[in-house]
């Protein structure tokens, strides 16, 4: 039943129109207006070492001519407006503030989430991809929105669910760790592994296009 709901709630997330696909340097995100919060957004991680700068965080920045969420979504909520691409994956790569500092990177996130399990699931897949040099690191992650009329008094939609893949790969095979989130405050307290999607978690053959591995 856990696993139907879930492909259930991914499908009913890329029916909503207005979508754009915007490709950065470090991402790519699937965005929609109407929502006013990202739908999809992936990344590679490529930062290996502990020995990278460490810089400040930049002001979010709009997006001309794009309708995004903005400051005013989040006043007096508990929602943050948390990273989807995490700035501790990309702090080797120059300038990645700019697109990390982006509203297509930015979404509503409740704030126990953001500075619980979120974290350590984003600490995890860091070292993850420091203890494993010659393998890729790749996250995938989807926001599910049960009820798009659930709306902060700004005007953005709330995400009901997060879900969160991360996939580890090598030359012979991928190991994939799949989580999903309710974005809401029940998660307090609670394990990472009470979070894990089994059906979509496991080792697996790798794909020959993600094989070449440098």
């Amino acid at each position: 039943m856990k696993n139907k709901l879930l492909v259930l709630l991914v499908l009913l997330c890329f029916k909503i129109s207005a979508q754009k696909i915007i490709k950065t340097n470090l991402y790519e995100v699937v965005y929609s207006e109407e929502l006013q919060q990202p739908l999809y957004l992936n990344y590679t991680i490529p930062c290996k070492s502990e020995s990278v700068k460490d810089e400040n965080r930049k002001n979010w920045r709009q997006v001309d001519g794009v309708v995004t969420s903005d400051n005013d979504d989040y006043k007096g909520t508990p929602y943050h407006q948390s990273h989807l691409a995490p700035i501790m994956a990309f702090r080797c790569v120059n300038d990645s503030l700019r697109d990390l500092s982006s509203r297509y990177n930015c979404c509503l996130m409740h704030e126990t989430l953001n500075l619980g399990i979120w974290q350590t699931l984003e600490k995890y897949e860091y070292n993850l991809a420091k203890d494993n040099p010659k393998s890729i690191v790749k996250v995938s992650i989807t926001l599910i929105f049960n009820d798009i009329n659930k709306k902060v008094d700004g005007g953005a939609t709330i995400p009901s669910y997060f879900l969160k893949v991360i996939n580890l790969v090598n030359q012979l095979e991928t190991e994939r760790y799949a989580y999903i989130f309710p974005n809401d405050k029940s998660i307090k307290g609670k394990e990472l592994t009470d979070f894990k999607v089994d059906e979509l978690s496991g080792t697996f053959k790798t794909v020959s296009s993600l094989s070449k591995i440098e």
